[in-house]
């Protein structure tokens, strides 16, 4: 009631697993029918508390939750049990992986409106990187699309940026999915409704023709505009993107750079490991001439 009255939320995404439940003796279903008979949409992602990898494989799902309610206009209120973790991390992914706003941005304005927050930032890492696996060649689209923009508007930057910006663009995208898929739904319903009603056979093909620029046009229409990148209009089909040099020559020196990093790391790992090593043999080395001389003493 007070989540209704004063909070003034439409919408509640709770995020307590069953363990909470059980542990609390909360009565799950009559919390939903109360909701319910308060005119509020509960919906539920069950998160463990404490549990690292559980909350790395369900941020995707709790994030898609929560957008899905704001995306319908609803005033959300996101609980777990103490609201330190589970549901300061959903609200840092949603605010960065859909709204774009960057992690130390978000984790600031969520301390800001809770101070007692503390989400799990490795796990928020865990999912960002799994968010771009597997997907160069989509990243490197996008990233030569910036760079021709950039390239064309005289603005400064690095391929790196552009890498980075080119990834956030496809995180966006991939949360927006199924708002599109919604939209398109619903323009595609539309289109038929229309055609069925024309009165013949060229003004029904006149109108599913204008349908399919209408849903092409439409698959952002409708979507807040702090969900679209700045450039995002601007990166065409990656068959229509070309390569330039200059970009590709950084590439290749970011590369380069990554690499050479890397072996010096390995190398430095390697140095420590055998410092460790010679360490640990003097040591054992030690060791066994005490016992040598304990057993010498004693014969």
């Amino acid at each position: 009631d007070r989540i209704v009255e004063e909070g003034r939320a439409t919408a509640i995404l709770s995020l307590q697993s069953d363990a909470c439940l059980e542990a609390l003796g909360i009565d799950y279903p009559a919390l939903h029918a109360r909701a319910c008979a308060r005119g509020l949409l509960a919906a539920r992602v069950a998160v463990r508390d404490f549990d690292h990898d559980d909350q790395a494989a369900m941020l995707p799902e709790a994030v898609r939750a929560l957008h899905t309610l704001l995306a319908m206009g609803h005033r959300v209120y996101v609980h777990c049990t103490a609201g330190i973790n589970r549901a300061t991390l959903t609200t840092v992914g949603y605010l960065t992986f859909v709204q774009g706003l960057g992690l130390e941005e978000a984790l600031r304005a969520v301390r800001e409106a809770r101070p007692q927050a503390h989400p799990y930032v490795d796990c928020w890492r865990t999912v960002r990187r799994r968010l771009v696996e597997g997907r160069g060649d989509e990243v490197g689209h996008a990233a030569r699309a910036i760079f021709n923009t950039r390239e064309q508007r005289g603005r400064s930057g690095s391929s790196s940026a552009d890498w980075a910006a080119a990834e956030e663009i496809l995180i966006r995208r991939t949360f927006q999915r199924q708002r599109i898929a919604e939209i398109e739904a619903d323009a595609a319903q539309e289109a038929a409704q229309k055609a069925s009603t024309e009165a013949t056979a060229g003004q029904a093909t006149s109108g599913i023709g204008q349908s399919g620029i209408q849903s092409e046009a439409s698959q952002h229409q409708g979507l807040p505009s702090t969900l679209l990148a700045p450039e995002e209009e601007a990166v065409p089909r990656p068959e229509t993107v070309p390569v330039p040099r200059a970009f590709a020559i950084q590439c290749a020196e970011a590369e380069g750079r990554r690499t050479l990093d890397s072996i010096l790391h390995a190398e430095e790992e390697v140095a420590k490991l055998r410092v460790a090593l010679e360490a640990l043999t003097e040591s054992a080395q030690q060791l066994l001439s005490g016992e040598r001389g304990v057993s010498d003493a004693r014969t």
